[in-house]
């Protein structure tokens, strides 16, 4: 590990037109194993630091972007100041989410927190009266993409005709979202 270390230096990769910060990523995502764990965890916060966009890659593309980091990750991206912080966080839960299925209930809460403010947020901009009714985790009724149980909310809103068309394009692009169902109350 330590020649590893000396190949990885902090700023000491500056080469003939060579980025050491890029290449230092570069060699850090082709890792695997425990050495790469020990070497994230030294190394992730300098390159965070230094280019946020890539020490998220970090985490998130390549061998080391494995799960059990998770923890160092999440507590590694607090010490960003806003709004990478609530961004990245956002962004790497999603990923937690989404590409490893992770399911502790602290990740999966943060996630569905934030899909419902962005689509609060969305309504709240085309539409009136928006009022949202968290109903939390329940089983569903049959199993939708390997999932047996799922979070509901009950959104109400008055708003012109063409918003509820374009509220369901967005439920069917956006990931974590299983089932949707836009229904107009007669009046």
């Amino acid at each position: 590990m330590v020649p590893m270390k000396h190949r990885l230096g902090e700023g000491a990769l500056q080469e003939e037109d060579v980025d050491g910060l890029r290449r230092s990523c570069r060699l850090l995502r082709s890792l695997a194993g425990e050495d790469a764990l020990e070497l994230l965890q030294e190394f992730a916060p300098w390159v965070l630091r230094a280019a946020p966009e890539e020490g998220l890659k970090l985490f998130t593309l390549g061998e080391a972007s494995t799960v059990p980091i998770a923890p160092f990750v999440l507590e590694l991206l607090q010490g960003l100041a806003e709004p990478q912080r609530s961004e990245f966080r956002a962004r790497y839960v999603q990923y937690l989410v989404v590409m490893h299925r992770v399911d502790t209930p602290a990740v999966n809460t943060e996630y569905v927190l934030d899909r419902l403010a962005q689509l609060q947020a969305l309504a709240e901009q085309h539409a009136t009266a928006v009022e949202v009714e968290e109903w939390g985790k329940r089983k569903l009724a049959y199993e939708i993409a390997d999932q047996t149980e799922g979070y509901y909310v009950l959104m109400t809103f008055t708003s012109g005709a063409e918003f509820p068309a374009e509220l369901d394009r967005v439920f069917g692009i956006t990931d974590g979202i299983l089932r949707s169902m836009i229904v107009c109350r007669g009046e």
